[in-house]
């Protein structure tokens, strides 16, 4: 497409140029609101606008670390100007963003594949600002798959996520050990626990667990059909 462009403008190739460069910034930022969208849909904070933005601005930084000191060149008598300085300053700088979007809560560290999306993002807005299209939407589709795949078929500790579960119930150690009982079977693991008495017939349980992702609405519903004295769980 490019060399169609500047066949096309071979009188103008200035025009020409400015044409390719627009065209490859249009690119990267689409590249990077796909990423965005495949973490706007897991309700993440940096979602398409983020990564779009991110995206645009490192091509743009590419750009000008590839052409935008051509002109000074005959001026400065050097022949050629080290277009890798910019490019490695993208790479780190994009990591403080990255930072931006990581926090800890109960223990566990969040935004880490945010980050590392960000991060990316910039990666490929890299090449493709360098003129690497084919490389550089083959790291997009290799991102969106790994992040997919990996969200439906989770391994390991990523088979886990962190939930608040709360839950009323008659003030009954029968009815309680039953319920923690439950939450054991389905491979909950207990991070703090926090108990009030309602009055001297109920109770409220409130646990901050590390709990199966697959965890759902109708393992909730079953544990409230076999025990009607669970009169609420929230998840």
């Amino acid at each position: 497409m490019e060399k169609w462009i500047v066949n096309k403008l071979a009188n103008s190739p200035e025009l020409a140029m400015t044409i390719v460069f627009c065209m490859r910034l249009l690119v990267a930022t689409l590249c990077g609101g796909i990423v965005g969208l495949e973490r706007s849909k897991r309700f993440k904070d940096a979602g398409i606008r983020t990564h779009s933005v991110v995206a645009c601005g490192a091509a743009l930084l590419m750009l000008v670390s590839k052409f935008g000191f051509s002109d000074i060149l005959p001026l400065s008598g050097v022949k050629e100007a080290d277009s890798a300085r910019i490019a490695a300053q993208i790479v780190s700088g994009i990591g403080f963003l990255g930072a931006a979007v990581v926090f800890k809560q109960f223990g566990s560290i969040h935004g880490l594949t945010t980050a590392a999306g960000i991060w990316t993002t910039a990666a490929i807005a890299m090449a493709i600002g360098s003129g690497m299209y084919i490389p550089g939407i083959f790291c997009m589709l290799l991102v969106l798959g790994v992040s997919y795949y990996l969200h439906r078929h989770s391994f390991g500790n990523d088979s886990f996520t962190l939930k608040v579960i709360r839950a009323v119930m008659k003030n009954d150690p029968v009815v309680r050990d039953a319920f923690m009982k439950e939450l054991d079977d389905h491979g909950v693991t207990l991070l703090t626990t926090e108990v009030k008495y309602l009055d001297d017939n109920r109770l409220e349980l409130t646990f901050s667990t590390r709990i199966r992702r697959d965890f759902s609405y109708d393992d909730v519903i079953r544990i409230m059909e076999t025990y009607p004295d669970i009169t609420q769980i929230s998840v």
